[in-house]
């Protein structure tokens, strides 16, 4: 069976850093976060946002 490495929030952003600002990195993070199957609550608290912060850029997070 072949090993998945997958990158983490943090790696991503050392990557891409320039590109895109930590705190969209973050509402991504969640996004991932939760379409894993981790719920929303611990998904916003691992990332140190709030739902209301989510919600309100998520949409504009994805069509950028």
């Amino acid at each position: 069976m072949a090993h998945k490495e997958e990158l983490t929030t943090e790696m991503h952003f050392d990557l891409i850093g320039k590109d895109i600002p930590k705190f969209d990195l973050y509402i991504m993070g969640v996004y991932g976060a939760i379409s894993r199957g981790v719920s929303i609550e611990d998904a916003l608290k691992k990332y140190g946002l709030t739902r209301e912060q989510y919600e309100s850029n998520i949409e504009r997070v994805l069509s950028s």
